[in-house]
């Protein structure tokens, strides 16, 4: 779990600082590791995905999963991920 936690915060950072290829790499990874439970070209795995992938992110933001936006939460001075 702590692993799972660590990564989620790498990501977050690399979504920040606008990685791209990191971000995409890392999805792309946490993807084959979830989706083989689900069916893996859906719009559902996706989802799913990416709400595991950005887990630590809830400390600090608010999440609209439905438009996979995050926002800080009042008192938070950290940027909107989109």
């Amino acid at each position: 779990m702590l692993e799972a936690v660590k990564r989620s915060q790498e990501l977050i950072q690399d979504t920040i600082n606008g990685d791209a290829d990191a971000v995409a790499e890392k999805i792309h990874r946490i993807h084959n590791e979830v989706a083989p439970n689900l069916r893996y070209n859906s719009e559902n795995a996706l989802a799913c995905t990416i709400m595991i992938a950005y887990y630590a992110i809830r400390d600090d933001y608010t999440i609209y999963p439905e438009q996979l936006h995050f926002s800080p939460k009042v008192g938070q001075k950290s940027k909107n991920v989109v």
